[in-house]
């Protein structure tokens, strides 16, 4: 089975490379630039993995994680954040398990995406 991830980030570079290296893996990937566009992209189909930043123009990542728990409540996701786990609030670290600082190795973002489907199937 091929594993269908969502990027969501406003920033282009970082969406091209996750999904570059995520496609090169064998990966389905579908990107977004903004929380309500992700949002529209979960209500057409379920991803199995989200990649999401914090910080967006709009909805915040927060705000857009609540909107895609309302439609799919199972889905896991990863915090992508410019500006530490340490500024998150603590109701998103609650809501979210997984967060990663930007810059951020790949290898170490694909090792966690890897973990988190494993566990899912579990």
């Amino acid at each position: 089975m091929v594993a269908y991830m969502l990027v969501v980030d406003d920033n282009a570079g970082i969406r091209q490379l996750v999904e570059m290296i995520f496609t090169d893996k064998g990966y389905e990937v579908e990107t977004a630039t903004n929380g309500s566009e992700a949002i529209a992209k979960v209500m057409e189909r379920c991803p199995d993995v989200i990649l999401l930043d914090y910080r967006m123009p709009g909805l915040d990542g927060f705000q857009t994680w609540e909107a895609i728990q309302k439609i799919h409540p199972n889905i896991p996701a990863i915090m992508m954040t410019g500006y530490g786990e340490n500024e998150i609030q603590q109701t998103v670290k609650q809501s979210i398990k997984h967060f990663v600082t930007k810059p951020f190795s790949i290898e170490d973002i694909y090792q966690l995406v890897n973990r988190i489907l494993t566990e899912r199937i579990a």
